[in-house]
């Protein structure tokens, strides 16, 4: 009897099919293949499925809501709620493509030259990382909040 059901034919036509062709193909490249700490993979993860939103999915748009509130559809207080997300996801998005990508570099670029591997001990005692480490927490401050409005925002990333 149970073979008779049609959603039990649609199931099975869609579990073949998602295993052959992967609905999430998009996450998949980007986790790497080598160990990676669970912290980094959240990070990895969430990140991306902000780039692929806003890239592939074009979740974050302009909308003309004129006619809406014209028409008294929806009020403003739901206008500027949408519009507020909108641009919290713009935010994150920029700062995950632009900011994040520049902080990295100051802090690689903040690292005193280590020169021959011959004096790397004497080289370690003496150099200065301070501005090093401060680029790094503040990548991690910024990844931090940058998560923490992703989650926020969960309800909000379909299409």
């Amino acid at each position: 009897m149970k073979m008779l059901n049609t959603w039990f034919w649609r199931d099975a036509y869609w579990s073949v099919r998602c295993f052959f062709i992967p609905q999430q193909k998009w996450l998949t490249k980007k986790i790497p293949n080598q160990w990676t700490d669970k912290d980094e993979l959240i990070r990895i993860i969430l990140f991306e499925m902000i780039v692929n939103f806003v890239e592939s999915e074009e979740g974050v748009y302009d909308m003309d809501f004129t006619k809406d509130l014209e028409n008294k559809w929806v009020s403003q207080e739901y206008v500027d709620g949408v519009e507020a997300r909108n641009q919290k996801i713009r935010d994150i998005y920029d700062y995950i493509k632009i900011e994040r990508p520049r902080l990295e570099k100051c802090m690689i670029d903040s690292c005193p030259d280590i020169g021959d591997f011959g004096s790397l001990a004497a080289h370690m005692r003496q150099a200065d990382y301070s501005e090093a480490i401060r680029y790094d927490k503040l990548v991690e401050d910024s990844d931090d909040a940058a998560l923490k409005g992703i989650i926020e925002l969960r309800g909000y990333l379909w299409t």
